[in-house]
């Protein structure tokens, strides 16, 4: 044990505390240059420990409001194995996320619509989306994700397939009722 003592390095003094007798206004329209906070620098090991993490996130996210995840595939044949993992975890994912909600999980109460919808997409040369209308039944996502097909051409678009999901579920984002949208790219490079 190392016992040490602790110098004070600046004094102590009143720090001003200011009282708003005014409440603060909050905009009628969401706007696309608020912060959002987020946690970076997190490690996982393999697809499987990131669909952990990633079902950890979605909760999170569903405790301030619906939730829709747009999960996004990198075409290449590089990644089939990943893709195939990730099909295999889905089930486990909605299933825990199924128990939270069935033990009566305030972050599920609160909605009165189905609170977490999902929408799969791919990329390679070019972009695709494989649920159009995000859903909650997990057959069809697991069919949608085992539906990604190999790209031949090895052109990994990454970043403006990203850009592309989030131009077409924005509006899931800016009108009522609104919901968090979470795109989670699955991708074994940095892109072309």
């Amino acid at each position: 044990e190392i016992v040490f003592d602790v110098k004070l390095e600046t004094p102590l003094g009143d720090i001003p505390v200011i009282e708003f007798d005014n409440p603060i206004l909050e905009a009628t329209e969401f706007t696309e240059d608020v912060a959002i906070k987020g946690e970076g620098s997190v490690g996982t090991m393999g697809a499987a420990g990131a669909i952990d993490r990633i079902t950890n996130e979605i909760l999170l996210s569903l405790e301030q409001r619906p939730t829709l995840v747009v999960w996004l595939f990198d075409q290449s044949a590089s990644l089939q194995r990943q893709r195939d993992q990730v099909v295999k975890r889905f089930q486990r994912v909605y299933k825990e996320l199924g128990i939270i909600e069935s033990y009566d999980n305030p972050a599920f109460k609160r909605h009165k619509n189905k609170p977490l919808l999902t929408s799969v997409a791919s990329f390679g040369k070019q972009f695709q989306v494989l649920i159009e209308k995000p859903t909650d039944d997990i057959e069809v996502i697991q069919e949608a994700v085992q539906a990604v097909e190999n790209d031949p051409t090895g052109t990994e678009n990454v970043f403006s397939a990203t850009t592309q999901v989030a131009r077409d579920f924005r509006h899931y984002r800016l009108k009522a009722p609104r919901r968090n949208v979470m795109i989670v790219v699955f991708t074994d490079e940095a892109g072309d």
